[in-house]
């Protein structure tokens, strides 16, 4: 009997966590003759557990039942072995049959069995939820429906979907929507387009091509044969020279489907290729020279029109555009004539570099209008701005006034004043004015020098969003009672807090305030000046 001292030593090294200790005790008491006694083979199962050695643990547990079959030992220590590397029928078995050798009176024993089976019928459910494949409980149907919404947002991702397993593959390769946008860049756009069109079954409806694709990858068309051009809706256009490639291919007149069309070009040596058959309704037109198409199109019903340094004899009729919604005039050579008397649907009108032929558009009424963006102006408006009070208030939501000299800061107050939905605004680049209308913001009369005593005489309650950069009469006093009146722990709850605040290049304001300013407002940015201004004083 010389293994007990063995195994009592075993099991003494076993509660004191000394398992290498324990283990070697037991094969001690093994090597001296207890081969026959299941107590040292489940002893020594449960050490092996504890070291990781599941697959040796497991061999003593059965060790363990060939030995005393109705012991319930056993069957316990190999239920929660069986448990461990997820052999969860086999656990259960083992469960079952110890409950059956367990006495009746041993109800703590009953108990412990009982909570055990239920932690493997949980880890069972739990397992199987997280190792079966859901894509066969999701209708095609569905997942095409999710997949084209991701798609439609980002339309590069439909790449990714395809690589995450081979169902997802096939199901991604087989819905030509899917394949509906082609965009090309400078990594082998001939190639790209070949597979998109395949895809797609050549039922492309937008078409994006980047400068690089022909600046990089001097790309020039090739692989958009079997594109439908009759089903484009949208197409973006960078340093290509499409108007090449249409007429080289006889399909000018074949985009009978267009509605958006995008087309920007570094220089204005080439024409914007446009034919009267396409049924444009938002146009953006980028560095070209427009031709006489132009004209034509102006009979047609747009919506959008985007010019950003464009030029050419064609003239813009802005009457012939009753349904107009968006209207960008940047830096344009162009002629411009039928003034209409109202633009009645333009809810965008953005104006840089301000012409004398410019200026009546800006006393037309614009009911709807709620985005105005008005840059670079070389005479200081006072009428204008009176009739955007008078015949254009009301929806705004986005003011911006840069480079535009004020004739009397008065007729910007009065404008803010019949906006009281706007949360953008930005004065910036002006000489004089910008305090006064600061100082208005803040409900400060700077007659009195006090704040009123009714805060509803605030001024645009919704101003969440300012911008007062490089305004050389910008002064510490009127920015820091505007912030307090709209953040400050007394500020009515229908004023919106500011959340940020431009200021950079106004260098009256004084630099101990800048902390205050940046623990008051979320977002507060300030540059004593730009790199061009500090590279001139250098």
């Amino acid at each position: 009997m010389s293994w007990k001292r063995e195994f009592t030593t075993g099991v003494q090294n076993f509660r004191k966590g000394e398992h290498e200790l324990a283990l070697e005790n037991f094969n001690q008491a093994l090597a001296k003759g207890a081969q026959g006694e299941y107590v040292v083979y489940d002893s020594r199962s449960a050490v092996l557990e504890k070291l990781g050695r599941r697959k040796e643990a497991i061999a003593d547990a059965k060790k363990t039942i060939e030995l005393a079959p109705e012991q319930w030992q056993g069957y316990v220590r190999a239920a929660r072995l069986f448990l461990l590397v997820k052999k969860f029928d086999a656990a259960m078995k083992m469960v079952d049959v110890a409950l059956k050798k367990v006495k009746e009176d041993d109800s703590k024993r009953l108990q412990d069995l009982i909570t055990l089976k239920n932690d493997i019928a949980v880890a069972q459910d739990e397992y199987i939820r997280r190792t079966t494949n859901q894509w066969t409980h999701l209708p095609v149907e569905l997942f095409n429906a999710i997949a084209l919404s991701l798609v439609e947002e980002k339309p590069n991702q439909v790449i990714p979907l395809s690589l995450v397993c081979k169902d997802w593959r096939g199901v991604v390769g087989d819905n030509p929507r899917l394949w509906g946008t082609l965009v090309l860049g400078r990594f082998r756009p001939h190639l790209k387009a070949k597979h998109w069109i395949e895809r797609s079954k050549g039922d492309i409806h937008t078409l994006q091509v980047r400068a690089t694709a022909c600046n990089r990858a001097s790309w020039n068309g090739e692989g958009l044969e079997g594109l439908h051009w009759d089903r484009l809706r949208a197409c973006k256009i960078e340093n290509w020279d499409i108007c090449k490639f249409l007429t080289r291919s006889g399909l000018f007149s074949r985009l009978t489907s267009l509605l958006q069309y995008e087309f920007a070009f570094e220089t204005r040596t080439i024409q914007t290729p446009l034919d009267d058959s396409w049924p444009v309704q938002h146009l953006a037109l980028t560095g070209t020279s427009i031709s006489s198409s132009f004209s034509t199109l102006s009979e047609r019903s747009l919506t959008t029109i985007i010019l950003r340094r464009v030029g050419g004899q064609a003239k813009l009729i802005l009457e012939s555009h009753p349904n107009l919604e968006t209207l960008v005039l940047d830096r344009i050579d162009l002629s411009l004539e039928g003034i209409p008397e109202t633009m009645a649907n333009l809810k965008r009108l953005e104006i840089r570099q301000v012409s004398r032929q410019l200026l009546p558009v800006l006393k037309l009424p614009m009911p709807q209008l709620n985005s105005l963006h008005i840059e670079s102006s070389p005479y200081a408006l006072g009428a204008e701005f009176e009739s955007l009070r008078s015949k254009s208030s009301g929806n705004l939501t986005s003011l911006i006034l840069r480079g535009t000299p004020m004739r009397n800061p008065t007729h910007v107050i009065e404008l803010l004043k019949a906006n009281p939905l706007l949360i953008t605004f930005e004065l910036s680049n002006v000489e004089t004015g910008a305090v006064r209308v600061v100082e208005a913001l803040g409900a400060y009369d700077s007659g009195l020098d006090q704040m009123p005593s009714d805060p509803s005489e605030a001024i645009c309650p919704l101003l969440t969003h300012l911008d007062f950069a490089e305004c050389n009469d910008m002064q510490t006093g009127p920015l820091v009672r505007l912030t307090r009146m709209r953040n400050g722990l007394a500020a009515p709850s229908y004023i919106r807090r500011i959340e940020s605040l431009a200021v950079n290049g106004c260098q009256k304001l004084e630099p101990e305030w800048l902390p205050w300013f940046s623990s008051n407002i979320e977002n507060f940015q300030y540059a004593f000046m730009n790199k061009r201004a500090a590279s001139y004083r250098r």
